[in-house]
Formats: structure tokens, C-alpha cells, sequence
């Protein structure tokens, strides 16, 4: 997929004990050992002995194997086999649904509130699904893909109601019906109470 990754173990150091051989596991874009001080912050891409794949010290994972540093704070175990069903899906764990999932928490999600997710790119799908587990009353998703918007087409099976599916070009006019519910999306936050809480979903 890129710098993150989902494999099977086929090897440790003797070092690691997190994880063993035949272990199923997740790793995001970065490693780190897990337990500086910014690690127990959770602030893992600023851990001090960490750093991040895709460079010519550590390359990434778009290869057959890659060697993983500081695996014990890099990787995931997964309680899943190899030709488990949900791979696919469990391989955006490894960045845009945990993206997705920082959003919302970062943006207050809580049972009960009005959110706007904006953008449908990668992650804006991801931050419907978190805001959905956060317990999201209504979901109002601002995006311009149909064929992402086509994914919550009928509320009482999604269990979540999506009120407005705004198109729009990349151009965005300020006249523009995205931009209004935006900016009314923005005001109702800002007001507090039950509002539209913003998860940016590009």
C-alpha cells in the first residue's frame, strides 16, 4: 500500500517479545520502540528512537519482505489468519481508518452529536465509520465522489442518517452548496451544544 503494511511474521530478533513467528500483523507508515515518553503520550511518530519508512535507511513496504525495527512498538498483532476474509479491510487499519478514527477523536465525537465529515478521499469514508462507532446521531458527509456517497445510500441500513450528499467540483465557489453547508457546519460547532462536530476527510 505504500510505507504502512499487513503480513504475516516470518522471523524475530531475538530481542522482540511481542510478537512471534506466524504472527498476523499491522504496522503504520512509522516505527517506534513503544516506550519513550512520547510513546506513553501516544505520539508514536515523534517517538525518539523511531522514525519513519520510505527512506534509504528503512525502506518501505511496497516489496515481498521488509525487515520492521522496534517491532515490538511497531507492530499489531491481529487475531485473524493469513486468508482471513477481512485482510483487505484490516489493511486500512494501518493508516486511513486510524486517520479516520484520530479525526473523530479529536474533533469530540460523542453519542448524540451532528457531524459533518468533509471530503470523501480515503480517509472521509473512514471518519463516517468512526464517527459512526462514537456514536454519531447524524452524519452529514460533504464530498464530490458519487461512487463514495453511493455507499450510504439508504440511512435505516447504514444505521447512521446522512442527510446531505453534497457534489461539488475541486473549484469550490463560495456561493457553492458545499461551501455554505461547510460554513454552516463550522458555525454550528463553534456554537457548542449538539452541533456539527468538522472531521476532515480528505
Amino acid at each position: 500500500m505504500g510505507h504502512e503494511a499487513i503480513g504475516v511474521v516470518e522471523a524475530v530478533g531475538a530481542e522482540v517479545r511481542t510478537v512471534k513467528t506466524g504472527d498476523v500483523v499491522v504496522m503504520p507508515f512509522a516505527f517506534s520502540d513503544g516506550t519513550c515518553e512520547f510513546c506513553e503520550h501516544g505520539l508514536h511518530t515523534a517517538s525518539i528512537r523511531g522514525g519513519f519508512f520510505g527512506n534509504p535507511e528503512v525502506p518501505g513496504a511496497q516489496a515481498e519482505a521488509i525487515r520492521v525495527p522496534l517491532a515490538d512498538g511497531t507492530l499489531y498483532p491481529l487475531p485473524v489468519g493469513e486468508d482471513d476474509v477481512l485482510m483487505p479491510s484490516l489493511l486500512t487499519l494501518s493508516d486511513v481508518m486510524s486517520t479516520g478514527h484520530h479525526a473523530a477523536v479529536t474533533a469530540r465525537v460523542e453519542p448524540g452529536v451532528r457531524v459533518a465529515v468533509i471530503g470523501d478521499g480515503a480517509v472521509g469514508p473512514c471518519g463516517v465509520i468512526a464517527a459512526k462507532r462514537l456514536g454519531a446521531e447524524e452524519i452529514v458527509l460533504l464530498g464530490r465522489h458519487a461512487d463514495r456517497i453511493a455507499l450510504y445510500p439508504d440511512p435505516t441500513v447504514s444505521g447512521v442518517k446522512m442527510t446531505e450528499h453534497i457534489s461539488a467540483s475541486s473549484d469550490i465557489d463560495p456561493n457553492s452548496p458545499i461551501f455554505q453547508a461547510a460554513e454552516k457546519a463550522c458555525q454550528s460547532s463553534a456554537s457548542g451544544g449538539s452541533g456539527p462536530t468538522l472531521v476532515p476527510g480528505g
